[in-house]
């Protein structure tokens, strides 16, 4: 499931909008959130995504094969938060991914979701994350193999 964050174009949503990621309705028509966009669209948005699968992620380069791949534990980051900037933000161009506890973004607003994470007076918190880069002789589940195996 995709939630959006912010948006600062239609294309990208609305905040507080539930999708079936990664096809994101919009009145402009059908975006797919797992395309990244040019630098000369100049728009950028923040995203949840929820109702995770599994622990992990890739990120690929359609074009040459060549690929990103993160593990996490799913049990204590239930959500990804994707950063998108396609040159509406400061000029940048880029896409982050990150593993989270919460959502949304802001401590007070998550924790009056009911989504925050608690910890109790000295209690402490780690998650043993994992990346791996792959090329094109290598699929993002082979990649993910070897580094479950690892």
């Amino acid at each position: 499931m995709g939630i959006v964050g912010l948006s600062s174009d239609a294309s990208l949503g609305a905040p507080g909008e539930r999708y079936a990621w990664p096809n994101l309705q919009t009145p402009a028509g059908v975006t797919d959130m797992s395309r990244t966009g040019g630098i000369d669209a100049a728009i950028f948005c923040g995203h949840y995504c929820s109702d995770l699968e599994a622990g992990w992620y890739a990120v690929e380069d359609t074009e040459t094969g060549d690929g990103f791949l993160l593990t996490f534990p799913v049990e204590t980051c239930p959500y990804l938060w994707l950063w998108l900037v396609y040159g509406g933000w400061r000029g940048y161009h880029h896409v982050i991914v990150e593993p989270w506890t919460s959502y949304p973004v802001h401590l007070a607003e998550a924790a009056l979701n009911g989504t925050s994470r608690k910890l109790a007076p000295g209690e402490k918190f780690a998650a043993e994350v994992r990346a791996t880069i792959y090329t094109k002789s290598e699929s993002c589940e082979q990649a993910l193999r070897r580094v479950q195996n690892a």
